[in-house]
């Protein structure tokens, strides 16, 4: 069986569940800010979201398994993130399954199709915060520490402190 990707424990191949379209798209939070008089003004503030659609066909009768969709249906209920993976071994990370939806076609008198088609999409799952929201994080924890060292300075000042007090007070702050 030819692998094209597999989600957590399930493979879509020739096989399963084939697709014929991999769909990337990636998206950027890149707020606009109203100015008076100019144009508006945009500020990049992080990734957004990231999602990967597959669209395929279940030829059933020659190649491929509707069961294979239902399990997938069934893992996307347990509620977890699971390794994407291409068959050429690309490794996409932890994702989480979206939506899966199908169209049945063909019918058999029992109602049973020869042809489904269906579309699966993935959202990513980036437990790790990006690079700049970590600068912002780290500046933050600065902000912080400068703020302990104002008000242990306004209190050594408001308890009548002189110079030295003032300086001791800031000093015994550690940043």
């Amino acid at each position: 069986m030819a692998v094209l990707m597999t989600w957590g424990p399930i493979a879509f191949g020739t096989s399963t569940a084939g697709f014929q379209m991999l769909r990337r798209a990636t998206r950027f939070r890149v707020p606009t800010q109203q100015r008076i008089g100019n144009r508006p003004g945009y500020q990049f503030v992080g990734p957004g979201e990231d999602s990967v659609t597959l669209s395929g066909v279940v030829m059933l009768g020659y190649r491929g398994r509707a069961s294979t969709l239902a399990d997938l249906r069934a893992l996307g209920d347990a509620g977890e993130a699971h390794s994407l993976t291409a068959g050429s071994g690309e490794d996409f990370g932890k994702w989480w399954l979206g939506e899966v939806s199908e169209e049945r076609h063909r019918l058999f008198s029992d109602g049973a199709p020869r042809k489904i088609a269906f579309t699966a999409r993935f959202v990513r799952d980036d437990e790790q915060p990006a690079g700049q929201v970590t600068a912002v994080q780290n500046r933050s924890s600065a902000a912080g520490a400068t703020s302990s060292v104002i008000s242990a300075v306004e209190e050594s000042v408001a308890d009548g402190g002189t110079a030295t007090d003032v300086v001791a007070a800031a000093r015994g702050v550690a940043i």
